[in-house]
């Protein structure tokens, strides 16, 4: 599938719209001539996100 730069910039824009959480443990790069993107993954913001995700289950009290 060939996709123009900006519509790549489109369907990136919406893919971070739809999965705000995920987006921010992945970089992304897009070219700036080419309809081309790299993305990998953030481990350490992962590992943050992971670290946060237990919080609110031990800050509940019943």
């Amino acid at each position: 599938m060939q996709l123009t730069r900006d519509a790549l910039l489109m369907k990136l824009g919406s893919a971070q719209s739809k999965a705000p959480t995920a987006w921010r443990v992945v970089d992304v790069c897009v070219e700036a001539q080419n309809s081309r993107f790299t993305y990998r993954l953030s481990r350490e913001k992962l590992k943050q996100v992971r670290h946060r995700e237990g919080r609110y289950l031990l800050n509940v009290r019943t």
